[in-house]
């Protein structure tokens, strides 16, 4: 479903990790790569919310942003972003987690330094009115009826 994966280059993992200690069962490295996606990368630094990165990768992939959605779990960073830039913003509300308990775990063990936390704080807080177009409760496939059956078809 997804033929291009755009992705901060900073997102590799860790130095000193092995991939094998972070997976479970018995597969092997084959098993966890992109089969049918490219994967390309935003400069390295770029955050979100970054109209001109998402203009960027729209003009890049040859797609109006009336053509366009953009899935993202962050009201402030992602749905205004998208509202922005004229892509129809799709709110993955499944994928809330940064007022949750286990969050503070994630801020506590993460590579981001203490600024990059201090700045997901900020953007967590409620700017206004930010309403999503399209609101997904349960996960990706929240979506698809919006694309007509075509699209439903090829699930």
């Amino acid at each position: 479903m997804i033929d291009v994966l755009y992705s901060s280059p900073d997102h590799d993992q860790l130095a000193g990790v092995d991939s094998a200690d972070l997976r479970t069962g018995h597969y092997g490295d084959d098993h966890y790569r992109l089969r049918g996606t490219q994967h390309r990368f935003v400069p390295n630094g770029a955050l979100k919310p970054n109209v001109e990165i998402l203009n960027t990768i729209l003009d890049e992939q040859d797609c109006a942003p009336g053509d366009a959605v953009y899935l993202g779990d962050s009201l402030m960073k992602d749905i205004a972003m998208a509202q922005d830039a004229g892509v129809l913003d799709a709110h993955a509300q499944y994928g809330l987690a940064q007022h949750r308990a286990e969050y503070d775990l994630l801020r506590r063990v993460t590579h981001w330094s203490d600024k990059d936390v201090a700045r997901e704080r900020e953007l967590a807080k409620p700017r206004g009115a930010v309403t999503p177009s399209i609101v997904c409760h349960d996960g990706f496939a929240d979506i698809l009826p919006t694309f007509g059956p075509a699209l439903m078809a090829a699930r």
